[in-house]
């Protein structure tokens, strides 16, 4: 695999000597409790907190070259009252491209091929109070994509969403990913979206103290357990039908499970 951003001898605040990196095109979940440093890593890997010559994504963070290393990045935060400047959906979605410098044509070209993907076409000349607070989230995720980040950072944002707008959310950002060669970290204090994802990273006092791909959560449940992280339902009923000898494979969806068992 090759490396999309990589994280070497951090040194920020409670952050020592931290060390991680990132593949290109892959899905990371990191997990951990109220203030295991999961905000402070987002805003460092983002940009948000500035640092020197520790984080790369295509080129290093540092005053020099911040700006470029931005632009390789999309970020996305829980909607607030700050989170929109101006009324209308369409300017929202034109300043951030017109800021790096997209000619009219391409980035309301960017604009329709991202709002097709996320079935949000309709709310395009709609006014920014006339959505609901869960359109606004939506629209903030759009935003981040519309400049084709190298790397999304999401905090913790679509677990707001109901199970069938998340899921089907996950599914338009893996179309993204797939387009761009896209790489997206989500940070999480739940695993929720654990089987959407490629690799699960569990962060505690400001470490990775585990670094698991997917299909290795249903043998390592307990130590999730014992950092009050819970485990989803279907991922602990996999476990516990797999000790009982009742299934030979784990499942990401309840549908073929029970199709299988029944057979």
């Amino acid at each position: 695999m090759v490396k999309i951003m990589d994280v070497q001898n951090l040194n920020y605040q409670k952050f020592k000597n931290f060390n991680v990196s990132f593949d290109k095109g892959l899905y990371y979940l990191i997990v951990g409790e109220i203030d295991s440093g999961k905000t402070n890593l987002l805003n460092l890997l983002s940009g948000i907190i500035p640092t020197d010559n520790m984080i790369f994504c295509e080129t290093f963070l540092n005053k020099k070259n911040r700006y470029e290393f931005i632009k390789n990045i999309g970020v996305v935060k829980r909607v607030c009252e700050n989170s929109f400047y101006y009324q209308k959906v369409k300017s929202e979605l034109l300043e951030p491209l017109n800021n790096l410098g997209y000619s009219k044509n391409d980035s309301e070209r960017r604009i329709r091929e991202v709002l097709k993907i996320f079935d949000f076409e309709k709310n395009l000349n709609s006014k920014i109070s006339e959505l609901t607070s869960l359109e606004k989230q939506e629209l903030l995720i759009i935003i981040s994509l519309l400049h084709q980040p190298k790397v999304l950072l999401m905090d913790n944002v679509l677990s707001i969403f109901p199970v069938d707008k998340r899921i089907f959310l996950i599914k338009c950002l893996k179309k993204m990913m797939k387009h761009n060669n896209m790489t997206i970290i989500e940070f999480s204090d739940n695993l929720e979206n654990s089987l959407f994802c490629d690799q699960i990273l569990l962060l505690k006092k400001y470490q990775i103290i585990k670094n698991i791909p997917k299909e290795e959560l249903y043998n390592n449940d307990q130590i999730f357990y014992s950092n009050n992280i819970e485990i989803p339902f279907l991922v602990d009923l996999n476990i516990k039908l797999r000790m009982y000898g009742l299934i030979n494979k784990n499942y990401d969806n309840m549908k073929d499970m029970v199709n299988d068992i029944w057979k």
